[in-house]
């Protein structure tokens, strides 16, 4: 799934919960309180589990594009 993807897919996700408020900015901030959590697990996973540096950046980097997605929509 492309970041683009991604980030849609994570917004209309949070849409259910905010009907009767600002539709699309709750949901586009709920999305980026997801992802930002999604991103502060990434460095505790890789000292847990002993992931390669690769394996680290490229995670990190999608979820980095599916926030800058999510800020584009």
């Amino acid at each position: 799934m492309t970041p683009k993807e991604k980030a849609q897919e994570l917004v209309e996700a949070m849409a259910f919960s905010c009907r009767e408020c600002d539709y699309e900015a709750k949901a586009k901030q709920y999305a980026l309180i997801a992802v930002d959590e999604i991103i502060g697990i990434i460095p505790y996973e890789k000292r847990q589990r002993a992931f390669i540096d690769a394996y680290y950046r490229n995670n990190t980097s999608y979820w980095q594009e599916v926030k800058q997605e999510i800020e584009n929509l």
